[in-house]
């Protein structure tokens, strides 16, 4: 017998083709499985099957066996979830799960269940509003009122000198490191366990990425490892605020006292973090933000530059624009990029930013909510947050204890077909053949291949986190 849960998916061969029609409406995977009279499954027939019936006068009264395609792929009952993704990622869009007996049991696809996201963004304020001013201004590229007041806004949030918007964080980090004029020689230390960016950034400037390992705790920076790494090439540390934590930046700044090195921060996922209640963004020569669509703060792709001393604002603000002379139109005083934010962006900043203390409000409270249902399963490890530390949890992130990669990848399976998007942590850069060999002192990183992210996006309800904590404790057990 077909289990209840997938009578919308499979169809009898004696079924119409109307019938057929039907019930790929009703289960939204454009899809469904033909079955033999022992409920075995036989066949498959698609909407866009259907469509060439219909182009082809065939009637819709007609039974669905003379048409169904007999050659199609599927997979054993007891397939691992990761196994089920990779064929997946390799062009099939459905894939029938069925027993000994050919009997639909489940089935995978791209498409089921997608109810639950990791993150979207919260637009539900001024955004369209100033979006439609923005059009009807005609400033629609990288010109017009909306970007000096982004950057004024977010400056004056963050009690920052200078501030520069720029079209991602990547491009501010690129810019950051350019303002620094390196070479071939020179070092850039940076954490093992992080979004590439940063460490692109530093490949970009002709420097040399020195990878530094994280501390298990919060997946910081590693103080010991960093002690040993900071030497007379090291020019620049970039210090990344992981999934909203902040890093021990007094520490931080004791190791590289009178050393003449360059201190950035990495805030793309830490807007709202403080340390010792302080913001972070207020510790470095330069802090960057990124304002992508996944971020708690967007203006859909962007990022901002924070500085306190003017002269590096000056030299970003200039490579900006192509390196042109800010005083002098087409005269060019260095060689630069196109990493301008445009209007339309800024606006949506600027009706993001009326609403900044409610995002990040709402990230922490969802948190809080996980961390009431998780805190006493043994079987995982929640965030943990030093005392000296606000984090403002871009994502929520656990750690499954006696896991590792094959299991993590197949629970985020597992929660995905029901309904709940997860993703794995960031890999170790040290173990990706293209950074190997930038390398040099790596002990903890591997604990990211425990780890995944759950759903936290603003909106979601208490009743969802409850459901995604119940079904995460029943796969893990």
């Amino acid at each position: 017998m077909i289990n209840n849960k997938l009578k919308n998916i499979t169809i009898d061969e004696k079924s119409t083709i109307e019938k057929a029609l039907k019930k790929i409406k009703l289960n939204g995977q454009g899809t469904c499985f033909v079955t033999d009279k022992r409920n075995k499954i036989i066949g498959i027939v698609t909407d866009g099957d259907i469509r060439k019936l219909i182009l082809r006068k065939v009637s819709i009264k007609t039974q669905i066996k003379k048409y169904f395609n007999n050659n199609f792929f599927s997979m054993p009952s007891e397939t691992e979830g990761h196994e089920a993704r990779n064929k997946l990622k390799k062009g099939r869009k459905i894939i029938p799960l069925v027993n000994k007996q050919g009997i639909l049991t489940d089935y995978v696809s791209l498409t089921k269940n997608k109810e639950i996201p990791l993150v979207k963004p919260d637009l539900n304020g001024n955004e369209k509003n100033y979006l439609i001013d923005c059009i009807n201004s005609t400033f629609v590229s990288s010109k017009g009122k909306y970007i000096s007041l982004f950057e004024k806004k977010f400056r004056n949030y963050y009690k920052a000198n200078y501030s520069l918007a720029v079209s991602s964080c990547t491009a501010g980090l690129t810019l950051a490191l350019s303002s620094l004029k390196l070479n071939k020689t020179d070092e850039v230390i940076v954490p093992n366990v992080t979004f590439v960016s940063p460490i692109n950034s530093i490949i970009h400037n002709y420097a040399r990425p020195v990878l530094c390992d994280v501390n298990e705790k919060n997946f910081t920076i590693d103080l010991n490892s960093l002690k040993k790494l900071i030497n007379k090439k090291t020019k620049a540390i970039i210090c990344v605020h992981i999934y909203g934590h902040p890093c021990d930046m007094d520490e931080i700044q004791k190791l590289i006292k009178n050393k003449g090195i360059f201190l950035i921060e990495d805030c793309a996922e830490a807007i709202g973090t403080k340390y010792k209640n302080k913001k972070i963004g207020s510790f470095g020569d330069c802090s960057v933000f990124s304002f992508f669509g996944n971020k708690t703060l967007t203006t859909g792709e962007g990022g901002m530059i924070l500085f306190k001393k003017k002269e590096n604002y000056l030299r970003c603000l200039n490579l900006r624009d192509h390196g042109m002379d800010t005083k002098k139109k087409y005269w060019h005083d260095n060689v630069g990029y196109n990493f301008r934010m445009t209007n339309m962006q800024a606006a949506l900043g600027v009706a993001q930013m009326e609403k900044i203390n409610l995002l990040i409000k709402t990230k922490v409270d969802i948190a809080k909510t996980y961390n009431k249902y998780l805190k006493n399963f043994e079987k995982i490890v929640i965030p943990k947050t030093e005392k000296w530390a606000s984090h403002s949890f871009w994502l929520y992130n656990i750690i499954i204890k006696d896991g590792n990669e094959k299991g993590r990848d197949n629970l985020i399976f597992k929660l995905s077909q029901a309904g709940i998007e997860a993703r794995p942590m960031f890999y170790p850069a040290s173990d990706m053949k293209i950074y190997s060999k930038f390398k040099k002192d790596i002990n903890y990183s591997k604990i990211s291949y425990k780890g995944l992210s759950l759903p936290s996006y603003i909106g979601l309800s208490n009743e969802e986190i409850k459901f995604i904590c119940s079904k995460l404790k029943s796969l893990i057990f």
